[in-house]
């Protein structure tokens, strides 16, 4: 392990240092904190904790999440540090030329001046990292050249052991050949530092164990917090819905959620009882400014089968509030092939969602019953499977009775300690 100097001037292992205290340090790492960031460092920090590590968060709001730890584990706070992470400013692309060099460097290399910060700051030294967004750390662009020189670049300069959560693993299978001469972004993962891979899709468990790493199947946790009874919101939700069924699109609203589509399903099923629900900020950079218009003209009209709030769900307790208040979860999310969490929310709630047809969220709702898949482009089939999911009776005669504690045990906070324990051997 990296290590610093002892009184003498002397280098000195971390190893030897906590040998003597018995306990080692890892580095939680997170540059963004949007969605369900602040929920996994939370967890995550707290398994930790609990394991009897000592644990240095970085990311950019660390007073919120240290309060959190101390409220929950009063008794393991004194194991915690925090400190601020600076997200990568992005300058104009256009002008730099430099494309998705630019941010990925700057995150690694702003990352390795924040772990020098805190060794001093703290008197420490951090035995493992773990980057619990590593998918911000991978180059995604197209240049051959450039992705090598990333990778000689962070080799020699971040000088720390590491480990990480890749969220979603991309479909194609050229870049996990090492004799390609295509740009690959998982070239960094073959790094020497690099010590295991955390994924979240067990379907990609295959493609991932070709780089030759060990490959660590996380449960997708969520928090369980009991919901927020006295949330203002659902107050207003509950008061327009006037006992209508509520199909809840919640979290972090990004284009790739399918709000467009939802919207127009909405649009369309005004005579239908049913509410329509639109919770979370809303990602207006992800869509076109046509779009965005359209998107915010509609809430702002006041549609008499829709509620809008686009606005930060400040705690876990009140997106569960949310979670609770609906009859049917909407993940109809474009092209995307990864895991989501909003699967397990539901299966806490018990609530069936439904999903886009093809990736992994298909692959589990069919196997635990949890809901209906649908092509992403389809709407009209879209309704038809929004009618049977807010039908219980068709529902378990066409698909079956939904298997919601069996899906709660595999993504586990439970489950969560083992999988730590076995990814930090």
């Amino acid at each position: 392990m990296y290590g610093g100097y002892d009184k003498q001037g002397a280098k000195v292992s971390c190893s030897t240092n906590y040998k003597k205290l018995m306990i080692k340090t890892v580095v939680l790492v997170d540059p963004r904190w949007q969605g369900h960031h602040l929920t996994y460092i939370n967890l995550f920090t707290q398994i930790l904790l609990q394991q009897n590590y000592q644990v240095v968060i970085l990311c950019p709001k660390p007073d919120e999440v240290y309060q959190l730890i101390q409220k929950a584990l009063p008794d393991k706070v004194s194991q915690l540090k925090v400190d601020l992470l600076k997200e990568a400013k992005i300058p104009p692309l256009k002008i730099v030329g430099m494309g998705a060099l630019y941010p990925t460097l700057s995150r690694w290399y702003l990352t390795a001046i924040a772990i020098d910060k805190v060794k001093k700051k703290f008197d420490l030294c951090p035995d493992l990292i773990f980057f619990s967004w590593l998918d911000g750390y991978l180059y995604l662009g197209n240049s051959a050249w450039l992705c090598l020189l990333i990778y000689k670049l962070v080799d020699l300069f971040f000088a720390y052991q590491w480990v990480g959560l890749l969220f979603h693993v991309r479909s194609e299978t050229n870049h996990l050949n090492s004799s390609s001469n295509q740009s690959d972004p998982y070239k960094i993962l073959r790094s020497p530092k690099c010590q295991a891979i955390a994924i979240l899709d067990e379907l990609s468990t295959d493609r991932i164990e070709k780089l030759g790493k060990k490959v660590v199947i996380f449960p997708d946790i969520a928090d369980d917090a009991p919901a927020d009874s006295t949330y203002s919101v659902v107050q207003k939700i509950r008061e327009k819905a006037n006992g209508r069924q509520v199909i809840g699109l919640l979290g972090y609203l990004e284009k790739r959620k399918g709000v467009i589509s939802l919207i127009e399903i909405a649009k369309q099923s005004t005579q239908k009882p049913w509410f329509f629900l639109f919770a979370g900020v809303l990602s207006k950079n992800t869509f076109s400014l046509t779009e965005s218009e359209t998107i915010i003209k509609f809430a702002e009209s006041n549609p008499s089968n829709c509620f809008f709030w686009f606005e930060r769900i400040p705690q876990e307790s009140q997106f569960n509030a949310l979670v609770k208040k609906c009859d049917v979860l909407y993940a109809v999310y474009e092209k995307f092939s990864s895991s989501s969490n909003i699967l397990t929310k539901a299966a806490l709630f018990e609530k069936l969602v439904l999903v886009s047809s093809g990736y992994c969220m298909e692959s589990r709702i069919k196997e635990f019953n949890l809901g209906m898949s649908v092509d992403e482009d389809d709407l009209t089939n879209q309704i038809n499977a929004l009618e049977i999911l807010l039908d219980k009776e068709e529902f378990y005669q066409k698909i079956g009775e939904p298997k919601f504690k069996e899906y709660r045990e595999l993504h586990s906070i439970n489950r969560l300690n083992k999988v730590f324990a076995n990814i930090l051997k």
